[in-house]
């Protein structure tokens, strides 16, 4: 006897993605009333959280287009809810459950490994062509032409500076003072030295 011809037609369903049954599936199957099924899925003592996952509650619309109560269960589920079931064709709905299952679950699997596989992305490249007469500039240039515009917004630049303030920056610059410290001799802007001596320098 083909043990696949003792359960219903859709005895074995595929749902997001994984292989459930119905309690209304099992009762036919096991030939026990829907009624004594929901009962028994109900009063199964197990953690919460494989309740959660493996019996979940929904509902169907019987013949007459009223709403019942049923579970969709997993192969663990349907593994403890008929644990206890006992009668001549018991085991042999067992064991084609057993079956039904591997072989909804082989074929969620060979459809997983034949989906197309998204292209590798390529990891963004650090190099950047830049438009002709254009150039990288270094940190330190950064942060010197930074100082620079913050001395034009405080309203001083390297401009106002006067021939006898150059000479004394330059050789204080020559003696190992500071921007910060020659601006505060000058009571002149720190980006203002900065962008003096990024010019002069060039």
């Amino acid at each position: 006897m083909n043990m696949m011809s003792v359960l219903p037609p859709n005895a074995v369903i595929e749902k997001e993605g994984r292989a459930v049954t119905t309690s209304l599936a099992v009762a036919e199957a096991f030939g026990k009333r829907h009624e004594r099924v929901l009962d028994v899925v109900r009063k199964i003592d197990c953690p919460t959280e494989f309740r959660q996952h493996n019996f979940v509650s929904g509902y169907y619309a019987d013949k007459n287009g009223q709403m019942r109560p049923m579970f969709e269960l997993t192969r663990d589920g349907i593994v403890l809810l008929v644990m206890g079931f006992t009668g001549p064709k018991a085991a042999r709905v067992k064991v084609a459950y057993i079956e039904r299952f591997n072989q909804m679950e082989a074929a969620l699997m060979s459809k997983a490994f034949s989906q197309p596989t998204a292209p590798a992305l390529k990891p963004p490249s650090r190099m950047v062509e830049l438009p002709p007469g254009h150039r990288v500039i270094s940190n330190d240039e950064l942060i010197e032409l930074q100082e620079l515009a913050l001395g034009a917004l405080k309203g001083r630049t390297r401009k106002d500076f006067t021939e006898e303030e150059k000479t004394y920056m330059r050789q204080a610059k020559a003696q190992g003072m500071t921007n910060r410290d020659i601006a505060e001799a000058l009571n002149r802007a720190e980006g203002s030295v900065s962008g003096f001596f990024y010019n002069d320098n060039k």
